[in-house]
């Protein structure tokens, strides 16, 4: 076989297995975001919703936002939504074309450390197709996996490159060609270091790159036998000498991360979860990666720590425990052992261990027991052993020369038909966490995130009864309360959201936004005193917090306040001119501070083809004298939305009920003007009136 046709072999793999990938997941195009994760990396991200800015960018680089630092993976967020927008099949189509990317990387990889193709064909196409990897690729927010992966993958490349330069028997060569072979060894040597740095921007998880070029030394570039440590102590020295400048770019992301997530209390206290228990966890967490990698069923986005659970619930024993950490230690142990006669299990196998050790849980951020994500890259190693090693087993019981495809035919089918089910299991937040409630149990992200779901769809009653579900399975799991309490709102059960908001600032004092609702439940549930009061305090903190600002000018306004109220109306408009309510309520304010024409223009700006502003504009035509006007306006707005002076009763009952006088006092009069023969709207002013003190005018 020439070199010529083992690259046009390669390429025509490469190409079929481009294509076979990019078809398992191309449903993910027609999928949408998740409530999960995706919206702090995009969909209410605010920096990146803005695309590709000056701003963003400085942002990217000094932000630890999602608690973490990668600042390359935030760029790429803001580069889709530059090219795509908000539209979720953008984003999910460069994770899908990443992932593609990196399998032919992968190939190429193996190809160039050890002149094998088809092994090293069917260890990317099992990376390509296996199922414990569709989290990495149909969940946007893990754009961070298929991204690091990438710069990881040309890391090695380059390395791979380097390694051969560098090995190359100078003394054989000509000066030319040997300051060439140099040259190329120093290029080759700095794109491995470009590469790692972009890599541990975009995800923290190659801390381990400089020890896996170490095993890669060891298999398949052979730069050390391990057999003959002693006598190779000295090259071993040197292999560990060129690599400090990447130790030193693993120590700065190692720090920078534990960081960043320690200051965003996303790392779990010893207290919280003991060593004995970490440690535990770990050990099953190898076992159980290695069983699902087998057999990849009932695979869900997020298993719940058994000792994190309420109430906690270990389920393995000690004993399981500790034959397990036996049956781990005899592998390690053998593949050292062997290292000489089985390199690649040598080098597969601890590149299994090492890699997983960032994630396997010593350090444990979040509640989660294990992920599919995790392994990602550390089953490339797994991969390495299945194929190198059912090669020589064949080879060795003189099985047919037939068997060898037909069982990685049969083992690389079935991963593509499991992995496109679970691609179809990722559609939206129903399928997914309804999919991760049936095979898991006490999981309180699924019951959360459907409960928003829910809540979203406008079915608070199923949203109550999984974010509930949510706080049996975790009582302190992050916002849970804060969610129950807008649903409760949503349900205009005030009191109760009142409950939830207090329970969560009792948990989580400086959750702003939490405080923010607080005032707002109470000012529907008609005790401004406490809603201002609590406003007041989130100011006190963001004096810039736009919905405070609102809500505070609004209770004002509410209170008859309404030059007060303009002062904080105003600067919400102008911190958030997106804010329509709040410019609604401004234009309020200054019509009832005599400042009809400013108010006219505030509404103007919002858009007169809407209802509520459209019927403001009136109220304002009216309150400036204008009667004709007003009435002719009503008359247009009441041909245009024929059901709208009923809305408005309604909406003044409702005000009422939660003591909101001066607010139901505005619905019932602008009811009463769009139908003057609407008796409730009339009975409806005159209790506002007598409520608010006005009695002669209510008995007119």
């Amino acid at each position: 076989m020439t070199p010529l046709t083992d690259k046009r072999k390669l390429l025509i793999i490469a190409l079929l297995l481009a294509l076979i990938t990019a078809a398992i997941y191309l449903p993910v195009l027609g999928h949408d975001f998740i409530n999960y994760d995706d919206p702090d990396y995009v969909t209410f991200n605010e920096v990146v919703l803005r695309g590709l800015t000056g701003e963003g960018l400085k942002w990217a680089f000094t932000t630890g936002h999602a608690s973490n630092w990668h600042p390359v993976t935030w760029l790429s967020h803001m580069l889709d939504v530059q090219l795509f927008g908000v539209k979720p099949a953008g984003h999910h189509g460069t994770n899908v074309a990443l992932h593609v990317a990196n399998a032919v990387l992968l190939l190429l990889l193996l190809w160039q450390l050890t002149g094998v193709i088809w092994r090293s064909a069917f260890v990317a196409a099992l990376f390509a197709l296996h199922p414990l990897h569709v989290e990495s690729v149909a969940w946007v927010a893990e754009r961070k996996d298929v991204l690091s992966t990438f710069f990881g993958l040309l890391c090695l490349l380059a390395y791979g490159a380097y390694a051969r330069h560098k090995s190359t028997p100078h003394p054989t060569l000509s000066p030319d060609e040997a300051e060439r072979a140099n040259n190329k060894s120093k290029v080759a040597y700095a794109l491995t270091f470009t590469f790692l740095a972009l890599g541990l921007m975009s995800k923290a998880m190659l801390v381990t790159w400089p020890f896996v070029m170490l095993l890669l030394d060891v298999w398949p570039l052979k730069r050390i036998e391990l057999s003959t440590f002693n006598v190779q102590l000295p090259t071993l020295k040197r292999l560990i000498l060129e690599k400090l400048p990447f130790f030193a770019l693993v120590i700065g992301s190692c720090v920078a991360t534990f960081l960043v997530q320690q200051s965003a209390g996303a790392v779990t206290t010893m207290e919280n979860l003991p060593l004995e228990d970490r440690l535990a966890n770990a050990v099953v967490s190898y076992a159980k990666y290695l069983f699902m990698t087998i057999w990849p069923a009932d695979l869900a986005i997020f298993y719940p720590h058994p000792e994190l659970r309420y109430p906690a619930s270990t389920q393995w024993s000690g004993w399981a425990i500790t034959l397990t950490l036996v049956v781990l230690a005899g592998i390690s142990w053998l593949a050292f052992k062997r290292q000489r006669e089985l390199p690649y299990l040598f080098t597969g196998w601890f590149w299994y261990l090492g890699i997983l050790v960032p994630v396997i849980g010593i350090v444990q951020v979040g509640t989660q027991g294990l992920a599919d994500r995790y392994t990602y890259v550390p089953l490339i190693g797994i991969f390495v052993v299945i194929a190198w090693g059912s090669h020589l087993l064949i080879e060795r019981l003189k099985m047919p020369p037939f068997i060898r495809p037909l069982l990685g035919l049969v083992a690389l089918v079935s991963c593509a038909i499991i992995s496109y089910q679970q691609v179809l299991v990722w559609r939206d937040d129903f399928t997914l966490f309804g999919h991760a409630l049936k095979v898991t149990t006490g999981n309180a992200p699924a019951h959360s995130t459907l409960g928003k779901a829910w809540a979203k769809k406008g079915d608070y009653a199923k949203a109550l009864e999984h974010l509930r579900a949510a706080r049996e399975a975790y009582p302190h799991y992050p916002n849970v309360r804060y969610d129950t309490g807008l649903t409760l709102f949503y349900m205009g059960r005030y009191e109760e959201a009142i409950e939830e908001y207090l329970a969560e600032l009792a948990h989580k004092p400086d959750h702003l936004m939490a405080r923010n609702n607080l005032a707002t439940a109470y000012r529907f549930a008609g005790k401004p005193d406490e809603a201002i009061e609590h406003y007041r305090l989130v100011l006190d903190v963001q004096p810039d917090h736009p919905q405070s600002l609102r809500g505070l000018g609004s209770t004002l306004m509410e209170l008859g306040r309404a030059e007060e109220a303009v002062t904080y109306l105003n600067r919400a408009v102008e911190l958030n001119p997106e804010l329509e309510g709040a410019r609604v309520e401004l234009a309020r304010a200054l019509a009832f501070a005599g400042q009809f024409d400013r108010a006219q223009s505030v509404l103007n700006v919002a858009g007169p083809e809407k209802p509520a502003i459209a019927l403001l504009l009136g109220e304002i035509l009216s309150k400036a004298g204008k009667t004709n006007e007003a009435a002719e306006f009503f008359q247009d707005v009441v041909r245009r939305f024929p059901k709208i002076a009923d809305e408005l009763l309604n909406e003044g009952k409702r005000q009422l009920a939660a003591g909101q006088l001066n607010a139901a006092l505005t619905s019932f009069n602008t009811a009463v003007q769009l139908s003057p023969n609407l008796a409730e709207a009339h009975q409806g002013v005159g209790i506002a009136l007598a409520q608010l003190g006005r009695v002669d005018e209510a008995v007119r």
